[in-house]
């Protein structure tokens, strides 16, 4: 966009580079939308472990992962697809509801969380976020046949996570990375682990699905149930 008429050179230098600069992000976010891998790929932990050892107070010891799509994994499974992922809904609920910040002195810079269970210790890392938002559906629980988006009425939707917990949606708190993640503010249910864990990654194919009603300019615009509304974009960290 051409300066006004009278501006100083370097005026005119700093607002073409601004305008650069937004056409670079709109075409970051664009390129990160359409794509479903545009987080971490799984790396070996540099644990030696295996699963169920004892530790040294009697206590066995399991490590899971989890990915950018909120699949949970064991961390040393050959597979990590749908089909070898934890699909339990009652174990997953029974799994994150346990969730919390890894304190203890063991494996903690490798897997910072850590799901207590009687006897057992299960330690848990991840891609992104250790919680992922994997669904977003009508409160209703009538999910329209030809796309589950497909939000021109003005019905609640609410956010899926581990097995069976939900979160009510509201569009405006739903927050952008430069390379196209879309985060939400965690689960009330996960209000222990604010400080570790204050926004939650969703899923892959839900940010496309979203990503396929924004509009990218000097805002970023999510259309939604007939209303625009604007998503900050943030830098990452």
């Amino acid at each position: 966009k051409p300066a006004a008429l009278g501006a100083e050179p370097l005026q005119m230098l700093a607002l073409n580079a601004w305008y650069r600069s937004q056409r670079r992000l709109r075409r970051c976010i664009s390129k990160a939308m359409q794509s479903q891998s545009c987080c971490y790929a799984w790396v070996p932990s540099s644990v030696n472990y295996k699963q169920g050892q004892l530790n040294d107070k009697k206590r066995r010891e399991y490590f899971y992962y989890v990915d950018h799509n909120g699949y949970l994994y064991l961390d040393d499974a050959r597979m990590k697809n749908f089909t070898s992922a934890y699909k339990d809904k009652e174990f997953l609920d029974f799994f994150y509801k346990r969730l919390r910040s890894n304190d203890t002195t063991s494996h903690s810079n490798e897997f910072p969380f850590i799901s207590p269970c009687g006897r057992e210790l299960n330690y848990l890392r991840c891609d992104d976020t250790p919680v992922v938002y994997t669904q977003l559906l009508p409160s209703n629980g009538q999910v329209p046949d030809s796309d589950p988006l497909d939000c021109t009425s003005a019905m609640p939707y609410e956010l899926h996570c581990a097995g069976n917990m939900t979160v009510d949606f509201e569009p405006e708190l739903l927050t952008m990375t430069s390379t196209g993640r879309l985060y939400y503010p965690t689960a009330p249910v996960f209000s222990h682990m604010q400080e570790s864990m204050p926004l939650m990654l969703l899923a892959s194919p839900l940010a496309v699905g979203l990503g396929r009603r924004m509009r990218f300019g000097a805002v970023t615009v999510l259309d939604w149930q007939g209303e625009e509304v604007e998503i900050a974009v943030t830098m990452d960290q």
